[in-house]
């Protein structure tokens, strides 16, 4: 079957959009780590502590992750598929592409986060595990469609049952265990490397991706994607309901609380990201991404959104560094140093908004700041005059 490439364009958008929409909840979840720290926010979450709207926020804030590693294995497919890309041709890109995002993830990120150098610590997260996934997807694509969806589910349907794996400091697994599943914190010649996003659900979850290029292309079955994201939802709650497996987090009902026994529903492990996590996240995001398919044109909120997905990666960046620059510069003003310390004693430790809500209104400000930025950036991609932006 020969689409049109209007048709393609669509499904393209619609990729945009779901993309564009994460990222914005995203800059939330950011704004809040730089701008408000009253309210800690381990994983899973501490009920006890947490407001209703710090909550609500960081649980949308969850579905971040996962979309942009399912949509990258998509993307891969789909690019591979427009371009007629041999499986060589296909591996060296994402084995490239891969590469770039890892050296990305130690120097330009870790540094817009700690503006540190040389850094006390490195963090590997999200761009590493994409990067890592993708690295590994490069491999995964030699095999026929069915074994690179048994390989896939395999790993995010069964990777719980190795929680309970521990591979002691100095040993020949304590490293490769800690970037593949046991998020710890390693030491590199001085150099702290805390490994936030253990690689290997999410190379399952990228592989997932990968496969279901093939249903997302043909319109005539557009619809499962549709029904795989509401069929997954149907399976995190089981699974909940259960509580058996899928999840190291038990929830529990609270008497006469209601609202914190749904919370507690909800509450799941992302780091890293459980069976049930991945069920709760994937199966909402496939419905919109199901919904943003059929949409032939969207308006101009739509446009704006997929603007914003055109170019996820460069705005990640941008935005880490906006962020990090605004808090310090507002520090300026409240009387802390450059570095963010209190210059007197009777003075919080850090600044702070003191509200989830002035969070998410200093993210809409951010967003509306950048915008420009954005468009232009999505009209040098689109022109393709810059080769180099194609990776990104």
């Amino acid at each position: 079957m020969i689409e049109s490439r209007s048709t393609t364009t669509a499904r393209l958008q619609s990729i945009d959009f779901v993309r564009g929409l994460v990222i914005m909840l995203m800059t939330v979840d950011h704004v809040r780590e730089f701008f408000h720290f009253a309210v800690p926010l381990p994983d899973p979450m501490d009920l006890e502590k947490v407001d209703v709207g710090t909550f609500c926020s960081r649980l949308l804030a969850h579905f971040c992750a996962p979309t942009f590693v399912f949509l990258t294995g998509l993307s891969a497919w789909l690019l591979a598929d427009r371009r007629n890309l041999t499986r060589n041709e296909l591996a060296w890109f994402l084995v490239q592409r891969g590469t770039l995002f890892l050296l990305l993830e130690v120097t330009l990120i870790n540094f817009a986060w700690t503006f540190s150098f040389p850094p006390e610590k490195v963090f590997l997260q999200v761009i590493w595990a994409i990067g890592f996934s993708m690295i590994c997807l490069a491999g995964l694509i030699w095999l026929p469609w069915y074994l690179q969806l048994a390989v896939a589910l395999a790993i995010v349907c069964g990777h719980n049952l190795l929680d309970s794996v521990e591979f002691s400091k100095g040993t020949l697994m304590h490293w490769p265990w800690a970037l593949l599943h046991d998020r710890q914190t390693l030491d590199f010649g001085g150099i702290a490397i805390r490994t936030s996003y253990p690689a290997l659900p999410w190379i399952g979850i990228m592989g997932l991706g990968f496969v279901s290029g093939r249903w997302f292309r043909q319109s005539q079955r557009g619809n499962l994607l549709g029904w795989a994201g509401v069929t997954l939802f149907a399976v995190f709650i089981a699974l909940r309901c259960w509580g058996e497996y899928g999840e190291p987090n038990a929830w529990r009902v609270y008497e006469g609380r209601s609202l914190l026994t749904v919370m507690a529903f909800f509450n799941v492990t992302k780091y890293p990201p459980s069976l049930l996590f991945t069920l709760m996240t994937l199966g909402p995001m496939l419905t919109i991404l199901w919904g943003a398919n059929i949409q032939s044109e969207g308006g101009w909120l739509y446009r704006t959104i997929a603007t914003f997905g055109r170019v996820s990666f460069l705005f990640y960046v941008i935005h880490l560094y906006f962020l990090h620059l605004a808090y310090r510069v507002c520090g300026l003003f409240f009387g802390y140093a450059w570095d963010g310390k209190p210059l007197h004693e009777d003075m919080p430790q850090k600044l702070d908004v003191g509200s989830i809500w002035a969070v998410w209104i200093i993210s809409a400000l951010t967003l509306i700041v950048l915008f420009p930025i954005v468009v232009a950036l999505a009209r040098l991609k689109r022109e393709g005059r810059i080769a180099a932006l194609r990776y990104f």
